[in-house]
Protein backbone atom coordinates (compact mmCIF):
# COMPACT_ATOMS: atom_id res chain seq x y z
CA UNK A 1 0.00 0.00 0.00
CA UNK A 2 1.36 3.55 -1.37
CA UNK A 3 2.30 6.14 0.97
CA UNK A 4 0.35 9.44 1.01
CA UNK A 5 2.34 12.71 -0.30
CA UNK A 6 3.34 14.75 3.20
CA UNK A 7 1.61 17.48 1.66
CA UNK A 8 -1.56 15.80 0.86
CA UNK A 9 -2.01 15.20 4.18
CA UNK A 10 -3.94 17.20 6.27
CA UNK A 11 -1.26 18.45 8.13
CA UNK A 12 0.68 19.28 4.79
CA UNK A 13 -2.71 21.16 3.69
CA UNK A 14 -2.91 23.05 6.76
CA UNK A 15 1.13 23.91 6.87
CA UNK A 16 0.42 24.61 2.89
CA UNK A 17 -2.38 27.29 3.59
CA UNK A 18 -0.44 28.76 6.55
CA UNK A 19 2.37 29.43 4.69
CA UNK A 20 0.69 30.85 1.61
CA UNK A 21 -1.33 33.07 4.18
CA UNK A 22 2.42 34.09 5.53
CA UNK A 23 3.97 35.45 2.24
CA UNK A 24 0.64 37.30 1.05
CA UNK A 25 0.89 38.80 4.31
CA UNK A 26 4.52 39.58 3.99
CA UNK A 27 3.98 40.21 0.38
CA UNK A 28 1.21 43.03 1.08
CA UNK A 29 3.04 44.69 4.29
CA UNK A 30 6.04 45.45 2.01
CA UNK A 31 4.59 46.15 -1.24
CA UNK A 32 6.03 43.52 -3.40
CA UNK A 33 9.95 43.95 -2.39
CA UNK A 34 10.65 40.65 -1.37
CA UNK A 35 10.24 39.66 -5.48
CA UNK A 36 12.23 42.76 -6.67
CA UNK A 37 15.43 41.99 -8.77
CA UNK A 38 17.03 44.80 -6.93
CA UNK A 39 16.97 48.73 -5.68
CA UNK A 40 15.43 51.69 -8.53
CA UNK A 41 17.51 54.25 -9.27
CA UNK A 42 18.19 57.81 -7.07
CA UNK A 43 18.76 59.66 -9.75
CA UNK A 44 16.90 63.22 -9.71
CA UNK A 45 17.05 65.99 -12.17
CA UNK A 46 17.16 69.35 -10.18
CA UNK A 47 13.92 71.06 -9.46
CA UNK A 48 11.81 68.38 -11.56
CA UNK A 49 8.92 65.94 -9.54
CA UNK A 50 6.71 64.12 -11.45
CA UNK A 51 3.81 63.16 -9.28
CA UNK A 52 5.37 64.28 -6.02
CA UNK A 53 8.53 62.26 -6.53
CA UNK A 54 12.06 63.55 -7.56
CA UNK A 55 13.54 59.79 -8.16
CA UNK A 56 11.89 56.20 -9.32
CA UNK A 57 13.65 55.06 -5.63
CA UNK A 58 11.32 57.57 -3.32
CA UNK A 59 8.34 55.07 -4.46
CA UNK A 60 10.52 51.33 -4.45
CA UNK A 61 7.67 50.04 -1.60
CA UNK A 62 5.13 50.98 -4.27
CA UNK A 63 5.67 48.32 -7.25
CA UNK A 64 1.73 49.25 -8.23
CA UNK A 65 3.09 52.63 -9.93
CA UNK A 66 4.91 50.38 -12.27
CA UNK A 67 3.22 46.75 -12.35
CA UNK A 68 -0.15 45.93 -12.44
CA UNK A 69 -0.11 42.45 -13.94
CA UNK A 70 -3.37 41.25 -16.82
CA UNK A 71 -4.78 44.93 -15.56
CA UNK A 72 -2.69 47.36 -17.98
CA UNK A 73 0.83 47.52 -20.26
CA UNK A 74 3.45 48.53 -18.10
CA UNK A 75 4.14 51.79 -20.68
CA UNK A 76 1.01 53.37 -20.22
CA UNK A 77 2.00 53.38 -16.53
CA UNK A 78 5.39 55.10 -17.34
CA UNK A 79 3.15 57.79 -19.32
CA UNK A 80 0.87 58.61 -16.22
CA UNK A 81 4.14 59.73 -15.17
CA UNK A 82 5.77 60.78 -17.89
CA UNK A 83 3.00 63.09 -19.33
CA UNK A 84 6.08 64.77 -21.39
CA UNK A 85 6.95 61.79 -23.30
CA UNK A 86 3.31 60.79 -24.06
CA UNK A 87 2.76 64.52 -25.64
CA UNK A 88 5.91 63.88 -27.86
CA UNK A 89 4.66 60.54 -28.81
CA UNK A 90 1.13 61.70 -28.66
CA UNK A 91 1.91 65.04 -31.48
CA UNK A 92 5.01 63.42 -32.95
CA UNK A 93 7.64 66.03 -31.82
CA UNK A 94 10.79 64.18 -30.55
CA UNK A 95 12.58 60.97 -31.29
CA UNK A 96 10.01 58.72 -29.62
CA UNK A 97 7.57 59.33 -32.45
CA UNK A 98 9.69 57.21 -34.57
CA UNK A 99 9.88 54.02 -32.68
CA UNK A 100 7.64 51.07 -33.66
CA UNK A 101 7.18 49.63 -30.34
CA UNK A 102 7.28 52.88 -28.46
CA UNK A 103 5.33 51.36 -25.60
CA UNK A 104 8.19 48.66 -24.97
CA UNK A 105 9.68 51.69 -22.43
CA UNK A 106 11.37 48.79 -20.18
CA UNK A 107 13.44 47.54 -23.28
CA UNK A 108 15.51 50.89 -23.52
CA UNK A 109 15.18 52.45 -20.26
CA UNK A 110 15.91 49.07 -17.61
CA UNK A 111 16.12 49.95 -14.16
CA UNK A 112 16.63 47.96 -10.44
CA UNK A 113 20.24 48.13 -11.02
CA UNK A 114 20.93 49.63 -7.99
CA UNK A 115 20.56 53.52 -6.94
CA UNK A 116 23.11 55.30 -8.79
CA UNK A 117 22.19 53.50 -11.85
CA UNK A 118 21.06 56.28 -14.48
CA UNK A 119 18.53 54.80 -16.90
CA UNK A 120 18.34 57.77 -19.21
CA UNK A 121 22.04 56.61 -20.01
CA UNK A 122 21.48 52.62 -20.44
CA UNK A 123 18.95 54.12 -23.48
CA UNK A 124 21.99 55.31 -25.46
CA UNK A 125 23.05 52.11 -27.04
CA UNK A 126 19.71 51.28 -27.83
CA UNK A 127 19.08 54.93 -29.51
CA UNK A 128 18.71 55.10 -33.00
CA UNK A 129 20.28 58.49 -33.82
CA UNK A 130 18.64 59.06 -37.63
CA UNK A 131 15.08 59.41 -35.62
CA UNK A 132 16.29 62.17 -34.60
CA UNK A 133 15.77 65.70 -36.20
CA UNK A 134 19.70 65.91 -36.09
CA UNK A 135 21.36 63.48 -37.93
CA UNK A 136 25.56 62.55 -36.80
CA UNK A 137 26.64 62.07 -40.38
CA UNK A 138 29.08 64.92 -40.07
CA UNK A 139 29.23 64.58 -36.39
CA UNK A 140 30.92 61.38 -35.73
CA UNK A 141 34.35 62.81 -34.17
CA UNK A 142 35.21 66.36 -33.31
CA UNK A 143 37.59 69.06 -35.37
CA UNK A 144 40.71 66.59 -33.51
CA UNK A 145 39.38 63.57 -35.15
CA UNK A 146 38.55 62.32 -31.59
CA UNK A 147 34.69 60.17 -31.20
CA UNK A 148 32.31 62.67 -30.06
CA UNK A 149 30.02 61.87 -27.12
CA UNK A 150 26.87 62.82 -25.98
CA UNK A 151 27.50 64.62 -23.44
CA UNK A 152 29.79 66.93 -25.81
CA UNK A 153 26.45 68.44 -27.71
CA UNK A 154 23.96 67.31 -25.13
CA UNK A 155 22.74 67.85 -21.68
CA UNK A 156 22.55 64.54 -19.85
CA UNK A 157 20.87 66.26 -16.64
CA UNK A 158 18.84 68.30 -18.04
CA UNK A 159 16.41 66.11 -19.92
CA UNK A 160 19.03 65.50 -22.80
CA UNK A 161 18.96 68.69 -24.18
CA UNK A 162 21.11 70.18 -26.80
CA UNK A 163 22.11 73.93 -25.63
CA UNK A 164 22.84 75.91 -28.74
CA UNK A 165 25.69 77.02 -26.72
CA UNK A 166 27.39 73.75 -27.13
CA UNK A 167 27.21 74.17 -31.29
CA UNK A 168 28.75 77.39 -31.09
CA UNK A 169 31.30 76.66 -28.62
CA UNK A 170 32.94 74.08 -30.66
CA UNK A 171 32.42 75.82 -33.94
CA UNK A 172 33.40 79.01 -32.46
CA UNK A 173 37.29 77.07 -31.23
CA UNK A 174 37.59 76.42 -34.71
CA UNK A 175 36.87 79.16 -36.98
CA UNK A 176 35.80 82.50 -35.16
CA UNK A 177 35.36 84.70 -37.80
CA UNK A 178 33.58 82.52 -40.20
CA UNK A 179 31.40 81.97 -36.69
CA UNK A 180 31.11 85.57 -35.76
CA UNK A 181 30.29 86.76 -39.21
CA UNK A 182 27.74 83.41 -39.63
CA UNK A 183 25.69 84.25 -36.30
CA UNK A 184 25.81 88.37 -37.13
CA UNK A 185 24.03 87.54 -40.99
CA UNK A 186 21.64 84.66 -39.40
CA UNK A 187 21.28 84.58 -35.30
CA UNK A 188 22.21 81.37 -33.03
CA UNK A 189 19.40 79.00 -34.26
CA UNK A 190 21.60 76.73 -35.54
CA UNK A 191 18.93 74.28 -36.10
CA UNK A 192 16.81 76.37 -37.96
CA UNK A 193 19.09 75.57 -40.69
CA UNK A 194 21.14 72.93 -40.51
CA UNK A 195 20.31 69.51 -39.63
CA UNK A 196 23.47 66.88 -39.75
CA UNK A 197 23.36 66.62 -43.17
CA UNK A 198 24.84 69.68 -43.76
CA UNK A 199 22.65 70.41 -46.54
CA UNK A 200 23.96 74.18 -47.00
CA UNK A 201 27.88 73.02 -47.48
CA UNK A 202 27.05 72.35 -51.10
CA UNK A 203 23.59 74.14 -51.49
CA UNK A 204 22.98 75.46 -54.94
CA UNK A 205 20.49 77.75 -54.70
CA UNK A 206 20.06 77.80 -58.69
CA UNK A 207 18.17 74.25 -57.91
CA UNK A 208 15.93 76.24 -56.12
CA UNK A 209 12.20 78.01 -57.43
CA UNK A 210 14.90 81.35 -57.58
CA UNK A 211 18.26 80.69 -59.46
CA UNK A 212 20.79 83.38 -57.91
CA UNK A 213 21.60 85.03 -61.27
CA UNK A 214 22.90 88.56 -62.49
CA UNK A 215 23.10 91.02 -59.76
CA UNK A 216 21.44 88.59 -57.42
CA UNK A 217 24.42 86.27 -57.27
CA UNK A 218 26.42 89.02 -55.09
CA UNK A 219 24.10 89.81 -52.55
CA UNK A 220 24.37 88.06 -49.46
CA UNK A 221 22.11 85.60 -48.01
CA UNK A 222 21.15 88.18 -44.95
CA UNK A 223 19.87 90.41 -47.19
CA UNK A 224 16.77 88.55 -48.10
CA UNK A 225 16.56 85.58 -45.65
CA UNK A 226 16.38 88.06 -42.52
CA UNK A 227 16.15 86.65 -39.15
CA UNK A 228 17.09 83.82 -40.22
CA UNK A 229 13.79 82.91 -42.23
CA UNK A 230 14.23 80.71 -45.13
CA UNK A 231 10.57 79.38 -45.89
CA UNK A 232 7.83 81.49 -47.02
CA UNK A 233 10.02 84.24 -48.77
CA UNK A 234 8.50 86.13 -51.36
CA UNK A 235 10.29 86.20 -54.78
CA UNK A 236 8.20 88.80 -56.01
CA UNK A 237 10.22 92.27 -57.15
CA UNK A 238 8.12 94.23 -55.02
CA UNK A 239 9.00 92.47 -51.83
CA UNK A 240 12.34 93.57 -51.77
CA UNK A 241 12.48 96.47 -54.32
CA UNK A 242 10.69 99.64 -54.00
CA UNK A 243 9.24 100.61 -57.33
CA UNK A 244 11.58 103.38 -58.85
CA UNK A 245 10.19 106.82 -59.03
CA UNK A 246 10.85 107.14 -63.16
CA UNK A 247 7.55 105.07 -63.52
CA UNK A 248 5.61 104.97 -60.67
CA UNK A 249 2.06 104.17 -60.86
CA UNK A 250 2.55 103.37 -64.66
CA UNK A 251 3.15 99.70 -64.91
CA UNK A 252 1.75 96.74 -63.17
CA UNK A 253 4.17 95.18 -60.01
CA UNK A 254 5.16 92.29 -62.62
CA UNK A 255 8.56 93.98 -62.95
CA UNK A 256 9.66 90.83 -64.93
CA UNK A 257 7.59 91.82 -67.66
CA UNK A 258 10.32 94.46 -68.51
CA UNK A 259 13.44 94.03 -66.50
CA UNK A 260 15.54 91.01 -65.59
CA UNK A 261 18.20 90.29 -62.97
CA UNK A 262 21.33 90.02 -65.31
CA UNK A 263 20.93 93.86 -65.81
CA UNK A 264 18.01 96.34 -63.96
CA UNK A 265 18.81 98.87 -66.60
CA UNK A 266 18.37 97.08 -70.24
CA UNK A 267 14.73 97.17 -70.22
CA UNK A 268 12.21 94.60 -72.32
CA UNK A 269 9.30 96.24 -74.75
CA UNK A 270 7.67 93.44 -75.97
CA UNK A 271 10.09 91.32 -75.87
CA UNK A 272 12.70 93.71 -77.01
CA UNK A 273 15.55 95.50 -75.54
CA UNK A 274 13.74 98.84 -74.81
CA UNK A 275 15.16 101.94 -76.60
CA UNK A 276 12.83 105.21 -76.47
CA UNK A 277 13.83 106.61 -79.88
CA UNK A 278 13.57 102.85 -81.47
CA UNK A 279 10.14 102.71 -79.96
CA UNK A 280 8.14 105.82 -80.10
CA UNK A 281 10.57 107.95 -82.70
CA UNK A 282 11.45 110.62 -80.01
CA UNK A 283 15.11 110.41 -78.64
CA UNK A 284 15.60 111.32 -74.90
CA UNK A 285 19.13 112.59 -75.51
CA UNK A 286 18.00 116.11 -74.47
CA UNK A 287 15.22 115.54 -72.55
CA UNK A 288 17.08 113.33 -69.90
CA UNK A 289 16.50 116.15 -67.27
CA UNK A 290 13.97 119.26 -67.32
CA UNK A 291 14.62 122.82 -66.88
CA UNK A 292 15.69 122.81 -63.48
CA UNK A 293 18.24 119.98 -64.10
CA UNK A 294 16.14 117.10 -62.47
CA UNK A 295 15.67 114.14 -64.10
CA UNK A 296 12.23 114.03 -66.28
CA UNK A 297 10.00 110.81 -64.99
CA UNK A 298 7.96 109.09 -67.46
CA UNK A 299 5.10 110.28 -65.60
CA UNK A 300 5.93 113.95 -66.42
CA UNK A 301 5.29 112.86 -70.09
CA UNK A 302 3.31 109.59 -70.11
CA UNK A 303 -0.10 108.02 -68.63
CA UNK A 304 -0.96 104.93 -68.15
CA UNK A 305 -3.70 103.45 -70.95
CA UNK A 306 -6.54 101.81 -69.19
CA UNK A 307 -6.69 97.63 -69.20
CA UNK A 308 -3.27 97.23 -69.96
CA UNK A 309 0.09 96.16 -68.07
CA UNK A 310 2.39 98.36 -69.73
CA UNK A 311 1.16 100.54 -72.48
CA UNK A 312 1.52 103.92 -72.02
CA UNK A 313 -0.47 107.22 -73.67
CA UNK A 314 0.70 110.56 -74.46
CA UNK A 315 -0.57 113.62 -75.08
CA UNK A 316 1.29 116.79 -77.62
CA UNK A 317 0.43 119.27 -74.33
CA UNK A 318 2.61 118.00 -72.45
CA UNK A 319 5.22 119.20 -74.63
CA UNK A 320 4.06 122.77 -74.62
CA UNK A 321 2.94 122.82 -71.14
CA UNK A 322 6.88 122.23 -69.98
CA UNK A 323 8.22 124.45 -72.32
CA UNK A 324 5.76 127.16 -72.32
CA UNK A 325 6.55 127.67 -68.57
CA UNK A 326 10.44 128.16 -69.30
CA UNK A 327 9.69 130.04 -72.95
CA UNK A 328 6.60 131.86 -73.12
CA UNK A 329 7.37 134.14 -75.55
CA UNK A 330 9.56 132.31 -78.01
CA UNK A 331 6.54 129.23 -77.59
CA UNK A 332 3.64 131.67 -78.44
CA UNK A 333 5.44 132.79 -81.61
CA UNK A 334 6.62 129.12 -82.72
CA UNK A 335 3.32 127.70 -82.05
CA UNK A 336 1.19 130.42 -84.24
CA UNK A 337 3.71 129.73 -86.90
CA UNK A 338 3.93 125.49 -87.16
CA UNK A 339 0.48 124.60 -84.69
CA UNK A 340 0.74 122.61 -81.68
CA UNK A 341 2.53 119.22 -83.38
CA UNK A 342 5.52 119.17 -81.69
CA UNK A 343 6.25 115.65 -82.49
CA UNK A 344 6.00 116.22 -86.48
CA UNK A 345 9.42 118.16 -86.59
CA UNK A 346 11.17 117.21 -83.36
CA UNK A 347 12.53 114.00 -82.34
CA UNK A 348 14.44 114.88 -79.17
CA UNK A 349 18.06 114.96 -80.78
CA UNK A 350 17.50 118.68 -80.92
CA UNK A 351 18.41 118.98 -85.09
CA UNK A 352 16.03 122.30 -85.14
CA UNK A 353 17.75 123.68 -82.40
CA UNK A 354 21.09 124.49 -83.78
CA UNK A 355 19.66 122.95 -87.76
CA UNK A 356 22.12 123.84 -90.12
CA UNK A 357 20.33 123.17 -93.22
CA UNK A 358 23.54 122.97 -95.57
CA UNK A 359 23.96 119.29 -94.08
CA UNK A 360 21.39 118.34 -96.21
CA UNK A 361 20.42 120.67 -98.97
CA UNK A 362 22.69 124.00 -99.55
CA UNK A 363 20.52 127.20 -99.51
CA UNK A 364 22.68 129.49 -101.94
CA UNK A 365 21.74 131.39 -104.54
CA UNK A 366 17.90 132.14 -105.24
CA UNK A 367 17.02 129.10 -102.54
CA UNK A 368 18.20 131.76 -99.57
CA UNK A 369 15.06 133.93 -100.48
CA UNK A 370 12.13 131.19 -100.33
CA UNK A 371 10.35 130.14 -97.30
CA UNK A 372 10.38 127.02 -95.29
CA UNK A 373 6.67 126.25 -96.52
CA UNK A 374 7.28 126.77 -100.13
CA UNK A 375 9.49 123.54 -99.92
CA UNK A 376 8.42 121.79 -96.53
CA UNK A 377 4.36 121.79 -97.63
CA UNK A 378 2.06 120.75 -94.23
CA UNK A 379 5.38 121.11 -92.06
CA UNK A 380 6.75 117.65 -93.50
CA UNK A 381 10.65 117.64 -93.27
CA UNK A 382 11.68 113.91 -94.00
CA UNK A 383 11.50 112.96 -97.76
CA UNK A 384 11.89 116.14 -99.03
CA UNK A 385 12.95 116.33 -102.54
CA UNK A 386 16.46 117.40 -103.10
CA UNK A 387 16.44 117.39 -107.03
CA UNK A 388 15.78 120.09 -108.98
CA UNK A 389 12.61 118.57 -110.92
CA UNK A 390 11.13 117.87 -107.34
CA UNK A 391 10.20 121.66 -106.77
CA UNK A 392 11.42 122.72 -110.47
CA UNK A 393 9.40 121.28 -113.83
CA UNK A 394 11.65 120.66 -116.79
CA UNK A 395 12.03 123.74 -119.41
CA UNK A 396 9.37 123.05 -122.40
CA UNK A 397 12.69 124.39 -124.34
CA UNK A 398 14.65 121.49 -123.65
CA UNK A 399 12.09 118.99 -122.55
CA UNK A 400 13.47 115.14 -123.15
CA UNK A 401 17.27 116.53 -124.58
CA UNK A 402 19.70 116.66 -121.56
CA UNK A 403 18.51 114.65 -118.96
CA UNK A 404 17.30 115.90 -115.49
CA UNK A 405 20.52 116.54 -114.21
CA UNK A 406 19.81 120.40 -113.79
CA UNK A 407 23.04 120.90 -111.92
CA UNK A 408 25.30 119.94 -114.92
CA UNK A 409 24.51 123.13 -116.64
CA UNK A 410 22.45 125.79 -114.24
CA UNK A 411 23.15 126.94 -110.84
CA UNK A 412 21.05 128.46 -107.65
CA UNK A 413 22.55 131.43 -108.31
CA UNK A 414 20.70 132.27 -111.29
CA UNK A 415 18.73 130.05 -113.42
CA UNK A 416 20.12 132.05 -116.46
CA UNK A 417 23.06 131.79 -118.38
CA UNK A 418 23.09 128.28 -118.08
CA UNK A 419 27.12 126.82 -118.29
CA UNK A 420 26.64 124.73 -121.35
CA UNK A 421 29.48 121.69 -121.11
CA UNK A 422 29.46 121.21 -124.89
CA UNK A 423 28.71 123.59 -127.30
CA UNK A 424 30.68 123.50 -130.59
CA UNK A 425 30.07 127.10 -132.07
CA UNK A 426 30.83 130.19 -130.48
CA UNK A 427 28.45 131.75 -127.82
CA UNK A 428 29.92 134.83 -128.29
CA UNK A 429 29.52 135.04 -131.68
CA UNK A 430 29.59 138.91 -133.25
CA UNK A 431 31.90 139.73 -130.13
CA UNK A 432 28.93 141.66 -127.98
CA UNK A 433 29.31 139.10 -125.32
CA UNK A 434 26.94 135.44 -124.72
CA UNK A 435 24.26 135.54 -127.33
CA UNK A 436 21.38 134.48 -125.51
CA UNK A 437 19.94 131.02 -126.09
CA UNK A 438 16.73 131.87 -127.45
CA UNK A 439 18.31 134.23 -130.23
CA UNK A 440 19.58 130.74 -132.16
CA UNK A 441 16.73 128.49 -130.45
CA UNK A 442 13.53 130.19 -130.16
CA UNK A 443 11.49 127.18 -130.21
CA UNK A 444 13.77 124.22 -129.27
CA UNK A 445 17.72 123.56 -128.29
CA UNK A 446 17.21 121.18 -131.54
CA UNK A 447 16.98 123.70 -133.60
CA UNK A 448 18.40 126.90 -134.76
CA UNK A 449 18.50 129.38 -136.73
CA UNK A 450 21.11 132.34 -137.61
CA UNK A 451 18.58 134.88 -138.76
CA UNK A 452 18.19 135.82 -135.29
CA UNK A 453 21.25 137.84 -136.33
CA UNK A 454 21.24 138.31 -140.04
CA UNK A 455 19.19 139.57 -142.19
CA UNK A 456 16.60 137.35 -144.20
CA UNK A 457 16.86 138.33 -147.70
CA UNK A 458 15.87 135.41 -148.69
CA UNK A 459 16.17 135.74 -152.94
CA UNK A 460 19.62 137.64 -152.15
CA UNK A 461 20.57 134.84 -150.37
CA UNK A 462 20.07 132.33 -152.48
CA UNK A 463 21.76 133.69 -155.29
CA UNK A 464 24.82 134.31 -153.30
CA UNK A 465 24.80 131.17 -152.18
CA UNK A 466 23.79 129.26 -155.66
CA UNK A 467 27.32 131.13 -156.95
CA UNK A 468 28.92 128.91 -154.65
CA UNK A 469 27.33 125.69 -155.58
CA UNK A 470 24.78 125.38 -152.28
CA UNK A 471 20.94 124.57 -153.02
CA UNK A 472 18.34 125.77 -151.48
CA UNK A 473 17.50 122.80 -149.65
CA UNK A 474 21.38 122.57 -147.92
CA UNK A 475 20.62 126.78 -147.48
CA UNK A 476 19.45 126.64 -143.81
CA UNK A 477 22.12 124.62 -142.12
CA UNK A 478 24.71 127.06 -141.92
CA UNK A 479 26.62 125.69 -138.94
CA UNK A 480 27.46 122.81 -141.53
CA UNK A 481 29.71 125.36 -143.72
CA UNK A 482 30.58 128.10 -141.10
CA UNK A 483 31.16 126.29 -137.76
CA UNK A 484 32.74 128.73 -135.91
CA UNK A 485 30.48 131.32 -137.55
CA UNK A 486 32.90 133.22 -139.25
CA UNK A 487 32.19 133.57 -143.45
CA UNK A 488 36.07 132.57 -145.04
CA UNK A 489 35.84 129.34 -143.28
CA UNK A 490 33.22 128.37 -145.49
CA UNK A 491 33.76 124.77 -146.82
CA UNK A 492 32.70 126.36 -150.09
CA UNK A 493 35.70 129.61 -149.62
CA UNK A 494 33.29 131.46 -150.58
CA UNK A 495 32.53 135.17 -149.15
Amino acid sequence: MKRAHPLLSPFGVIFTLVMLLGLMAIYWQQGGLMFSPGKLSARTRSGVTLQGFASHAEFEGECQRCHAPLQSMQGELCLDCHAAIGDEINFKNGPHENYQMVMRCYACHTDHQGSAFNPTAAAFKHFDHTLASFSLRWHQVDYAADPLKCEDCHSLEGGFATPIEKCLSCHQNYDPNFMTAHAEQFGQACFDCHDGEDRMADFNHDLTTFPLIGDHAGIACADCHRDARFTGIAVECAACHTEPKQHAGLFAEDCSACHGPKNWAAALWNGKPFDHQTESGFSLELHLVDYAGQPIQCQECHFALPGTTHELGFELQECASCHQQAEPIFMAEHQQQFGLDCIACHDGTGRLANFDHNQFFTLDGQHTEIACEDCHSQQVFRGTPRDCIGCHAEPQIHAGLFGLQCESCHTAQAWVPASLTSHNFPLDHGGQGIVACETCHPASYVAYTCYGCHDHQQIEIERGHLEEGISPVELPDCVGCHPNGLKEESEHGGD
